[in-house]
């Protein structure tokens, strides 16, 4: 299953970037996201590599990642890797800066299922996911935009 959406934001690409990047502003946009936990983490500029477990509350339960950063080139990329016995996601942030105050956040995801259960249940729940990145992705745009 693959999600492609994006949105127009009236703040610099780095203002957005930094939205994307900072686990705080993360706890306020990510849907269900309980807890961010380091296992590794080099010091900028080599944050490709940084792997971590995420615990995020799906339909009630608490699931686990387990989660590697593949792709971080500030202002512009940011990728991870994300892993579940049942699956693999891969989540792309790229931003594009179309003028001074206005960026575009382009969001991608692939999900790579492991079994035929796990395909079955992302096709039946893939209206659930878009609608879940698409609030996901009008936070970050309103966090963005009330950045001083």
């Amino acid at each position: 299953m693959n999600i492609e959406l994006s949105a127009q934001i009236a703040a610099p690409a780095s203002r957005v970037f930094s939205v994307l990047d900072d686990d705080a502003s993360v706890q306020r946009w990510m849907v269900g996201l309980e807890e961010t936990v380091y296992l590794s983490r080099p010091e900028p500029p080599e944050v490709v590599g940084t792997r971590f477990r995420q615990r995020v509350r799906e339909f009630g339960r608490a699931v686990e990642y387990l989660g590697k950063v593949i792709r971080y080139e500030p202002p512009r990329y940011l990728a991870i890797r994300l892993e579940h016995p049942r699956a693999t996601v891969e989540v792309q942030y790229e931003l594009e800066q179309t003028d001074d105050h206005l960026s575009r956040l382009v969001y991608r995801t692939q999900m790579i299922e492991s079994d035929p259960t796990a395909a079955r249940l992302a096709s039946l729940m893939a209206w659930y996911t878009k609608k879940v990145a698409n609030t996901q992705l009008q936070s970050i745009k309103k966090i963005a935009e009330k950045s001083d």
